[in-house]
């Protein structure tokens, strides 16, 4: 059997008596992008690192193409890392960026403009080559880092939250580049971010991380439409933690069990006619309208829940302290075993 091109092997990462990566285990095929899904401090990046070689592992295996590399230095390693701040020299060129570790490598002068003028084109700052870093925007110092690391011929790619600096549309701009680059170039990448939309939208597999475990890995889909743990259901999307009285009105064939909760997407309640067979009434508290989306908080009962809806099926009268019936899609409702404390 084939070994994956990169392999952790129940990799365990700390400082002293502090553990911060917890027995993590991962297999990346040959041109795979996998993304690290997790909030702030989950130990996704500290991973990314380990990978890299720049942070210690306590225990466990790291390989490439089967080849243990646990104790290998950085440099001794087929992988390229791109930094949330993307590490340009700041007085060197775009071109001698993108050279230096041809450069460093002793590799011909001639050889270096060939190989240079190829990645800058396909990465689509040919004509950047020139220029200083503070000349260019953000999206095209994120190319040239990219640039930098492909051009070692490097099969793994590690991305650091790369695009968390870069302005909403830039981000989707990039999202779609960082594919296609990867495509064209055949690389295989790791992407660790705390957005679920970059995730979700760049993903071939996604494993989300939290307090330094792995909570659930799989496709975009399986992940949204399955969520494994009720960290899980709530940190990808948005959902609602439903008290009992709630669940059995929106559910009423489910009947939870003794140390169970139930949780609902908030884009599984729709709004009904009052006499929808599965009617329930609940009152409008706030709107919050993004145009092509709405989130309406609503109270049933004892709790606040929101409800997510397209933004067209928003009404002028659709106003604070209004009547609202709410149904859930069938079989909608996630359960979960309740932590033991």
């Amino acid at each position: 059997m084939t070994p994956p091109l990169l392999g952790l092997e129940q990799v365990t990462i700390g400082y002293g008596e502090l553990t911060v990566v917890h027995d993590v285990t991962l297999a990346l095929r040959q041109g795979e992008f996998v993304s690290i899904l997790g909030p702030s401090g989950c130990g996704k990046s500290t991973l990314l690192r380990a990978i890299a070689g720049f942070v210690p592992v306590k225990g466990g295996q790291i390989s490439l193409n089967g080849e243990d590399v646990t104790r290998q230095p950085p440099e001794d390693r087929d992988v390229g890392i791109v930094f949330q701040n993307y590490a340009l020299f700041p007085t060197m060129s775009v071109f001698e960026n993108i050279a230096f570790g041809l450069r460093v490598a002793g590799t011909g002068s001639r050889d270096i403009r060939a190989k240079v003028a190829a990645i800058a084109e396909v990465a689509g700052i040919l004509d950047q080559l020139p220029k200083r870093p503070a000349e260019l925007s953000g999206g095209q110092q994120q190319r040239v880092a990219i640039a930098r690391s492909l051009i070692m011929g490097t099969k793994v790619l590690l991305f650091d939250e790369p695009l968390s600096n870069l302005d909403a549309k830039v981000r989707q701009t990039m999202r779609r580049e960082i594919r296609r680059l990867q495509a064209e170039l055949g690389f295989t990448a790791l992407f660790v971010t705390h957005d679920q939309d970059e995730a979700l939208s760049m993903s071939d597999r996604i494993v989300v991380l939290n307090g330094g475990r792995v909570e659930q890995a799989g496709t975009a889909r399986e992940i949204y439409r399955s969520p494994q743990t009720a960290f899980v259901c709530h940190f990808i999307g948005a959902a609602n933690a439903l008290l009992p009285a709630s669940a059995a009105r929106l559910f009423p064939k489910l009947h939870l069990q003794t140390g169970e909760s139930a949780h609902v997407r908030c884009e599984d309640l729709k709004l009904v006619d009052p006499a929808h067979p599965d009617a329930v009434e609940a009152r409008l508290e706030t709107l919050d309208f993004t145009g092509r989306e709405a989130t309406l908080t609503c109270r049933l009962g004892e709790e606040r829940l929101d409800v997510i809806i397209a933004g067209h099926l928003v009404d002028d009268d659709l106003e604070p302290g209004k009547a609202l019936y709410l149904a859930a899609r069938e079989n909608a409702a996630h359960i979960y075993r309740k932590p033991v404390s």
